[in-house]
């Protein structure tokens, strides 16, 4: 039985801890994050890019599914950490 991203929480948390797959999926989608802190990193105008929609759509699913993203790298860089990564 294929596994169903959209639906699934924990098919998507199995291809989350799958570095490989992760690695591969970045490298087959050509997404051209910022390396900071040993991890590529995107903002929410690179991710909006990526699936040709408005930031505001990002925003909106950051809120629905702030939770679920935040144990998966999500992250508010502020402060000094976000003075560094500018």
């Amino acid at each position: 039985m294929a596994s169903d991203l959209t639906t699934s929480p924990v098919d998507r948390q199995n291809i989350l801890n799958n570095q490989f797959a992760v690695t591969e999926t970045q490298s087959a989608a050509q997404i051209q994050g910022i390396h900071f802190e040993g991890a590529v990193r995107l903002v929410k105008e690179q991710v909006a890019d990526f699936f040709e929609v408005d930031v505001r759509t990002v925003e909106r699913y950051l809120a629905k599914y702030s939770d679920e993203l935040g144990r998966n790298g999500y992250e508010v860089i502020k402060g000094k950490r976000l003075k560094l990564f500018k």
